[in-house]
């Protein structure tokens, strides 16, 4: 269970716009090939774990959820594509390094 903040301390929530906009920026990035696709599997898990728990709380919004998802849609969408593109180009290698032995 998580600690609660001290009496007057602000607490570290993370809202449903921040969470689309962090999602948007790791599929931008991985669009651009400068993302790890390990690396945004990771994320992606850690943005459905924060998804899940901004879902859950007081402040969600059915807009909110319905844009968390079709954000984290996209992301899968473009780790899937990169992933695709990954196993083209290591299976071509193999195939190239196979007719030249």
């Amino acid at each position: 269970m998580r600690k609660q903040p001290p009496d007057g301390a602000t607490s570290n929530v993370t809202t449903e716009a921040t969470l689309i906009e962090l999602v948007e920026h790791v599929t931008r990035v991985l669009q651009d090939n400068t993302l790890d696709a390990r690396v945004a599997r990771k994320l992606t898990k850690q943005f459905r774990k924060g998804a899940d728990e901004i879902a859950n709380g007081p402040n969600s919004t059915k807009d909110g959820r319905k844009s968390i998802k079709k954000a984290l849609a996209a992301l899968d969408k473009a780790l899937i594509a990169l992933e695709s593109k990954t196993l083209v180009n290591t299976l071509a290698k193999l195939r190239d390094e196979d007719k030249n032995a």
